[in-house]
């Protein structure tokens, strides 16, 4: 990620990050200095290209942007400039944006011809995702995606994308759980930045595809928030944990029935045996009464 960028005054005054050698180069076919040359981009080169020069990549994880937000970006690069530049490669001549498309839609918006802009190598679409996460640029779903994507291009495990991505065990594997939402819940949610991940993990965690529909239909109805979404997935995992605790109980006792010999009962405790499972008969038939009960 690219740091301490400050507006520049001149072509040559831009503070540069680590991504990058301290030089500004024009991209500018008009401009006098490149007039007859043919734009050689070098790698960690920090140039100045013509915004309607640069292309946008369609496999670009990010594919939501806040209306609301872009103002507010382009108004502030009016008054203060691009503090930080883009990041590009290189197809057939031409710079292809691999980071930054908020920025560039901003800067485009605001009226700028040109755009500062770092030429990278390596995997777009890692570089991409990794620069959209760390400045928090993507939506839950599209960050779940991205990574998905990264998994079946690259055969990356969790250990592989802490490292890559500079998060914690626990998040990545709550990315990837937000991956297992049906269809329907990401399509509504992939151009909407209104569900946090952490509403969406506790969706995804329900067992069944109706539930996880029903819950978000809940969560919308009634905008819940991530604390709220919480306590009623606890609330039915505590449901489920004591009827699955029952269930083994009943289980065991039905187990330690099959082992009873009455060969080897002693004469003097086989009515106090039988007494007990007819007390346990009558206990079991006024459970079954209550169940049926509640069944109707």
């Amino acid at each position: 990620m690219i740091q301490n960028m400050n507006k520049p005054s001149s072509k040559n005054n831009y503070q540069t990050g680590q991504l990058f050698d301290d030089v500004l180069f024009s991209a500018d076919e008009n401009d006098p200095a490149q007039r007859g040359k043919k734009i050689t981009y070098r790698v960690r080169k920090l140039y100045e290209i013509p915004i309607e020069r640069m292309q946008t990549d369609a496999n670009q994880p990010r594919h939501f942007f806040d209306s609301q937000k872009l103002n507010n970006l382009a108004e502030s690069i009016l008054e203060k400039g691009v503090l930080q530049p883009v990041l590009f490669r290189v197809e057939n001549g031409k710079p292809i944006l691999v980071a930054g498309e908020r920025r560039f839609r901003a800067a485009r918006q605001a009226g700028l011809k040109h755009i500062p802009a770092v030429c990278v190598e390596g995997d777009a679409s890692v570089i991409s995702l990794i620069e959209n996460i760390q400045r928090e640029d993507l939506n839950p779903i599209e960050e779940a995606e991205a990574v998905a994507k990264l998994i079946q291009k690259h055969h990356y495990q969790t250990k592989d994308l802490i490292l890559l991505l500079g998060k914690a065990k626990s998040t990545i594997s709550e990315i990837k759980k937000v991956n297992e939402l049906p269809g329907e819940i990401k399509n509504e949610c992939r151009n909407s930045n209104e569900w946090s991940r952490n509403v969406l993990v506790e969706i995804a965690k329900q067992p069944t595809k109706e539930q996880m529909l029903a819950l978000f239909r809940k969560v919308k109805e009634q905008g819940l928030k991530s604390s709220e979404v919480r306590a009623i997935t606890r609330k039915r995992k505590q449901g489920r944990d004591t009827t699955t605790l029952m269930l083994n109980k009943i289980t065991a006792v039905k187990k330690s029935f099959k082992k009873i010999d009455l060969s080897e009962l002693q004469n003097e405790k086989r009515e106090s045996f039988k007494r007990e499972l007819v007390n346990l008969r009558e206990e079991i038939n006024v459970l079954l009464q209550q169940f049926d009960s509640t069944m109707q």
